[in-house]
């Protein structure tokens, strides 16, 4: 299903069909969804019915076995990881978290696509992890573990 309304797709999948790395069976069956900018989703269904493979592949982390998603109508593949990661951030069910991070430094994670190798966090970065945190709410317990 694709959502009505105004703008182009930001992020689209066409006819993907997913299954797991070691699956042998297709736990996604030709799912076409887009989103535009600004538009919440929600993917709602039964455990094991393929939502968290269907973010993973939406988030670039899987590749589907069959159909195409697009980043702003190009192929999530032609643009690279790294500018891809400056797009798109995904954050797994059970993420492998350091022990001792604060709520911000974990949100701080989320800007190395946006850094050098080796570079220490910018000015700007800080302003990012700051606003996203106030967005969602966070921004009273960033400095919990």
């Amino acid at each position: 299903m694709t959502p009505q309304g105004e703008g182009e797709l930001l992020l689209e999948a066409r006819r993907i069909h997913l299954r797991h790395p070691r699956g042998e069976r297709d736990v996604v069956r030709d799912l076409s969804v887009g989103v535009r900018r600004g538009e919440v989703l929600a993917l709602v269904g039964p455990n094991g019915s393929g939502k968290s493979t269907t973010l993973a592949a939406l988030g670039g982390a899987l590749e589907p076995r069959s159909g195409e998603v697009l980043l702003d109508g190009a192929h999530i593949s032609a643009l690279g990881r790294r500018a891809f990661a400056r797009r798109v951030a995904r954050l797994p069910q059970a993420p492998a978290c350091p022990e001792g991070l604060t709520v911000a430094e974990l949100v701080l994670c989320g800007r190395h696509p946006h850094r050098g190798f080796l570079d220490t966090p910018r000015f700007e970065d800080r302003q990012a992890v700051g606003g996203a945190l106030r967005r969602v709410g966070l921004a009273e317990p960033r400095h919990r573990r």
